[in-house]
């Protein structure tokens, strides 16, 4: 899965912000408090959204209040498009406050939502697409700054990186 852009209308301190992202790996970086960490945030909330895995009524991460718009006029809500390696483009659209998430095929904009698997209500696009759970994108790929220090072994991390921005697979 390869990121085209994000649009965030509101998500903690960041309100209509668009985000383009260029082919190959990209860097973000920024003060102290400058909303790198609010970015990956958003971008895990758009793919996999805040409810909690396996249980029964609807419970949510603390994620889920932590980045509620910082302005109260905000939509709590955003975008993102992003191309699968076979070329296919998606468009996911979701409100965070009306817990609610649309896909498109970016090509035709048919409304595809009714296409995955749902669990507890939401659309496990990201799943399907992606090929693991939350738990795993969570613990494995959503890598936070405080959690570097717990990767037991930075180099192979760094080896499978490079191996994925250069051929689109970890296997080299």
């Amino acid at each position: 899965m390869k990121i085209q852009n994000l649009l965030i209308e509101g998500f903690g301190k960041i309100s209509n912000m668009k985000l383009n992202l260029g082919a190959g790996l990209n860097v973000i970086y920024g003060k102290d408090e400058a909303g790198k960490t609010t970015l990956i945030t958003f971008i895990y909330g758009m793919l996999y959204g805040f409810l909690q895995p396996r249980y029964q009524r609807r419970k949510y991460e603390v994620a889920y209040e932590k980045y509620r718009p910082w302005q109260s006029d905000q939509k709590y809500s955003g975008e993102l498009v992003y191309t699968l390696i076979s070329g296919q483009r998606f468009r996911v659209k979701r409100d965070f406050n009306l817990d609610t998430v649309v896909v498109n095929d970016e090509n035709t904009w048919q409304d595809l939502t009714n296409d995955f698997p749902v669990c507890l209500k939401a659309c496990q696009f990201a799943q399907e697409h992606l090929g693991i759970e939350k738990e795993i994108f969570r613990d494995c790929v959503y890598i936070k700054q405080q959690n570097i220090d717990t990767i037991e072994n930075p180099e192979a991390l760094a080896d499978r990186i490079q191996s994925i921005v250069t051929t689109s697979t970890e296997e080299l």
